[in-house]
C-alpha cells in the first residue's frame, strides 16, 4: 500500500502543477497568449490523464473501492479521447474542465488514500484498553470474563470480538494465506460483514495461565498469525500491525513489538481479574528477579 500512496503522491504532484501552470497561463489570455502555450497545456493534461488510467489499472483492487471509483472518471475519458480541440476557444474550454475534474479527482483519492491503518491501529489499542477498565470497574464484565476464562482460549476470543465490534472493528484470525475467519462461528468473513466495519484486525488470542509461559504462547500465536499473507481489502485492513492478545487472570508482561515480513506483531495483555495498576507493577517487578 505504501508504494501505491508513493506512486499516487507523484501524480497528484502533477496535478497541482497543472492546476498552478494554467493559473498562469488564464492570466495572460489575450494578446501574450498564443495557440503554442494551449497546445502545450492540453499535451500535458492529456498525457497526465493517460497516466492516472495507467495508475488506476495497474493498482486494481489494492485501490480502497472509493478512490477507485473516483479515479474511473467517465467525463475525463471522454474529454481526452474525444481528439485535440479545432479551435482556441476549445482548446481553453477542454483544458479548464479537465483541470477542474482532476482536481475534483485529488480531493477523493487523497482522502481515502490517506493512513487509514493509523485510526484502524488507534480505534483498536483505545477499544481494548476500555475493555481492560471496564473489566477493572464494572463486576458484569468481570464475570463474563471471568466465565469465558473458565470456558477457554475460544469463549474469550468470541466476547473479544463482541466487544472490538462495537467499536467498528471486525477481529478475524488467519485460516490460510488469503483466508480470513471469524472468532464468533469459526467460518470464513463474509463480505456483507466487512462491509459494516470500519477496520478489519488480524489478531490472535491465547489463555495464559502465569508468566512464564508467555513466550511460548506469544510465540505460538505468531507463528499461527504468519499464516496469512493479506487480503485485497486494502482500505479497511490493518496492514501494518498483527496483534496476539494474551489473556490472564491478572496482568502480565508481553513481549515488545516483533518483526514480522512488512508489518509486525503487537502483544496485548486483557486480565480478567486485574490488580491496581500500582500493586500489579510491583507484583511483575518482583517476578523478574
Amino acid at each position: 500500500m505504501e508504494l501505491i500512496r508513493s506512486e499516487w503522491q507523484a501524480i497528484s504532484n502533477r496535478i497541482v502543477s497543472l492546476g498552478s501552470t494554467l493559473d498562469m497561463w488564464s492570466r495572460f489570455q489575450g494578446p501574450q497568449a498564443n495557440a503554442a502555450q494551449s497546445k502545450a497545456i492540453w499535451r500535458a493534461a492529456v498525457s497526465l490523464v493517460k497516466d492516472l488510467t495507467q495508475f488506476t489499472e495497474e493498482a486494481g483492487d489494492k485501490l480502497p473501492e472509493n478512490a477507485r471509483a473516483a479515479l474511473e472518471n467517465q467525463r475525463l475519458q471522454s474529454i481526452v479521447n474525444s481528439g485535440t480541440p479545432s479551435t482556441p476557444d476549445m482548446y481553453a474550454a477542454n483544458i479548464c474542465e479537465v483541470a477542474v475534474l482532476l482536481q475534483m479527482t485529488k480531493s477523493e483519492v487523497d482522502y481515502y488514500l490517506q493512513n487509514t491503518d493509523f485510526i484502524i491501529r488507534k480505534t483498536f489499542e483505545r477499544a481494548l484498553l476500555q475493555l481492560q477498565w471496564s473489566i477493572a470497574t464494572s463486576q458484569n464484565v468481570q464475570e463474563d470474563w471471568a466465565h469465558a476464562f473458565g470456558k477457554g482460549e475460544t469463549q474469550c476470543e468470541a466476547l473479544g470480538a463482541i466487544h472490538l465490534l462495537q467499536h467498528g472493528i471486525f477481529a478475524f484470525k488467519a485460516h490460510s494465506q488469503r483466508a480470513r475467519t471469524d472468532l464468533i462461528y469459526g467460518e470464513q468473513v463474509k463480505e456483507r460483514d466487512i462491509e459494516i466495519s470500519d477496520g478489519l484486525v488480524l489478531t490472535e488470542w491465547k489463555k495464559v495461565l502465569s508468566q512464564d509461559q508467555v513466550e511460548n504462547f506469544a510465540e505460538t500465536a505468531r507463528n499461527q498469525a504468519a499464516l496469512y499473507a493479506g487480503g485485497v481489502l486494502q482500505g479497511i485492513e490493518l496492514h501494518t500491525i498483527r496483534y496476539i492478545v494474551l489473556v490472564s487472570e491478572q496482568q502480565l508482561d508481553v513481549p515488545e513489538d516483533q518483526p514480522g515480513d512488512g508489518f509486525v506483531y503487537r502483544h496485548k495483555n486483557i486480565a480478567v481479574q486485574p490488580d491496581p495498576p500500582s500493586k500489579a507493577a510491583t507484583r511483575l517487578k518482583g517476578s523478574q528477579k
